[in-house]
């Protein structure tokens, strides 16, 4: 699980227990020198975006400093070699070429991105196995009545 917290807005990583408690993640490579050890910490500035895990696969993340313009790393890129998330100055990110300004809430279900835009409709992009994402198909209208949503299997 990853958590932002208010700026200046760090990244920090939780193992949730079968319990459904949450741990500190532990410091992975303790011979490394601070901050690459640090499993818990993955730098500040994550205020600039919201991140959308796909899969495990690919992260999308929408840059509010960039006109929200979607942008997309590999899951492999998103983490060091440590299994640490990388901090947001040294992530590669590929432009989606899209923007969703003023939107209301994302999130991934099954094998869409799901868009609430600012006039309350909902729209499913479809994600290929490259990452690639369709045109969309608007699928509902009147979602900005609700603050947060979230999915729950994947259909």
């Amino acid at each position: 699980m990853m958590v932002v917290n208010i700026p200046p807005a760090g990244l920090f990583r939780f193992d949730v227990k079968p319990t459904g408690f949450l741990e500190i993640h532990p410091t992975t490579k303790p011979s490394d020198p601070w901050p690459n050890n640090f499993g818990f910490w993955y730098g500040d500035g994550w205020n600039n975006y919201d991140i959308i895990s796909f899969k495990e696969k690919f992260v999308f993340q929408i840059s509010h400093d960039k006109g929200e313009a979607l942008l997309r790393s590999n899951f492999a890129e998103f983490m060091d070699d440590w299994s640490t998330w990388n901090r947001p100055a040294t992530l590669k990110r590929d432009d989606m070429g899209k923007k969703f300004d003023g939107y209301l809430g994302a999130i991934t279900m099954g094998d869409s991105l799901l868009i609430v835009g600012k006039n309350g409709d909902l729209t499913a992009y479809a994600v290929d196995g490259n990452g690639a994402l369709n045109n969309g198909t608007k699928v509902g209208g009147g979602w900005d009545v609700h603050k947060r949503f979230t999915t729950v299997g994947n259909k």
